[in-house]
């Protein structure tokens, strides 16, 4: 972000957001040692994290639960499984309950902020467009010598897997709509059997979103600028992680994770107002990413199968010894 520049206006329009004081922006914050941080994300009180919406804590805490979990007998074990299982319904029916009146509240929100920004509004958007698409374009083109070097495929046979479902995946910007032409551009070009390439891309299609780890983390640099806003290294490895844990379960639809990783951003000091202006470059750059996850899916393709059959290679190896 060292050479990338923001009108003056724009910036400060943005950073004026009911939301946020701008005060918060007038100096410049300290970054949090190593220290201060690691205690930062252990919490003391993981009601109070969830109360203030401290994301990371909560997520720390989470996650050593669910450790401690499944080391306890499987009857009780089941018994808090259900109870969960039931807080999960109950807060899924207040979610629609909430997405109903959604349009309204977005509406209210980003209506102050778009009537301050004016015509300005289109340069942020435009830059940020450009910035994530140029970036996930790069990224794109990486995957082919990883590809080829990784995976052990021509340059031509994986360009030309991979381009059919490229072009649907640029036109319908779903992953499960370009999964039968990942499918058929294997058959056609790489030297894979039916069955392992009808496995390892329905797996990746459903859980393997390769473009979040550079989207999601783009984007948090991207408010980050414009925000005013300081990172550190283990902050970034958090929400890096989060993002990767929350990406399986991303339907690969149009449009399938914005709203689920709306609470990260939020936690980390993010506007909700700056977060859902954003989201209307979604159908621009969601064509780029649904390119890169479908691209990714071939890579994931030639390498698992290029693993598998070295190991294949050196069990028969063992067993003519």
């Amino acid at each position: 972000m060292g050479r990338f520049r923001l009108d003056s206006d724009s910036v400060a329009a943005m950073r004026a957001t009911p939301s946020v004081d701008p005060k918060l922006y007038a100096q410049e914050s300290k970054p949090a040692g190593i220290t201060e941080t690691l205690t930062g994300i252990i919490p003391s009180n993981p009601f109070k994290s969830a109360a203030d919406g401290a994301l990371l804590p909560l997520i720390v805490f989470t996650a050593v639960f669910a450790m401690a979990l499944s080391r306890i007998e499987d009857d009780r074990r089941q018994l808090m499984l259900k109870f969960f299982y039931a807080l999960s319904d109950v807060s899924m029916t207040m979610v629609r309950w909430v997405l109903k009146f959604m349009p309204v509240g977005v509406f209210a929100l980003v209506l102050p902020m778009a009537s301050r920004m004016g015509f300005s509004i289109v340069g942020v958007l435009g830059y940020y467009t450009i910035l994530v698409c140029s970036i996930l374009i790069i990224y794109t083109l990486l995957l082919y010598p990883i590809a080829v070097f990784a995976g052990r495929v021509s340059w031509r046979a994986f360009a030309g897997a991979s381009a059919p479902a490229q072009a649907v995946a640029a036109s319908s910007r779903s992953s499960m709509a370009s999964l039968p032409a990942l499918i058929d551009g294997a058959q056609r070009h790489l030297p894979y059997s039916q069955g392992v390439s009808n496995f390892i891309l329905s797996l990746a299609t459903s859980t393997f979103k390769i473009n979040r780890t550079v989207s999601s983390t783009t984007t948090l640099l991207f408010y980050a600028y414009v925000y005013g806003l300081n990172f550190d290294l283990i902050t970034l490895g958090v929400f890096t992680l989060t993002v990767i844990a929350q990406s399986f379960t991303t339907p690969g639809i149009p449009g399938g994770a914005p709203m689920p990783m709306l609470p990260v951003y939020v936690a980390l000091g993010v506007p909700v107002e700056g977060y859902i202006l954003l989201q209307t470059t979604e159908p621009i750059t969601d064509l780029v990413k649904t390119v890169v996850n479908v691209t990714g899916n071939m890579t994931a393709l030639t390498i698992v199968s290029r693993i598998a059959g070295v190991e294949e290679e050196e069990e028969s190896t063992k067993q003519t010894k």
